[in-house]
């Protein structure tokens, strides 16, 4: 049994990821408003200089901030913080849990935790 002519050609092997295509024509506001916002690396450039900012305001980060210290799914004080955000800001009717949440290293982490 043969392939029709157009699984042949999704068939065949990429000549490499997409991701350094996409990676080689990220998105700026004043030098590239027509490129790419990658979903597929867990970095945020978009807010690099806010957090910078906000980075050099905190007097001290603890060790366990550069830890798995809580398990893999984020640290209690990031997942009961963000509940408080979800719950205040979206007015939800019950109260989002650290247990509803898990955080991730990106988007497509995310979709393959889903599947």
């Amino acid at each position: 049994m043969s392939l029709s002519a157009r699984a042949t050609v999704a068939s065949a092997p990429a000549n490499g990821s997409l991701l350094w295509d996409v990676q080689a024509d990220l998105w700026n506001p004043d030098s590239n408003p027509q490129g790419y916002v990658s979903l597929g690396m867990a970095e945020n450039v978009l807010v690099q200089e806010a957090l910078l900012k906000r980075v050099a305001q905190v007097p001290v980060i603890p060790a366990t901030a550069f830890t798995y210290g809580d398990g893999t799914t984020g640290s209690k004080r990031l997942k009961n913080a963000l509940g408080a955000f979800l719950t205040k800001h979206f007015h939800a009717y019950r109260r989002v849990e650290a247990s509803h949440i898990t955080i991730t290293n990106g988007c497509s982490a995310a979709i393959e935790h889903l599947a």
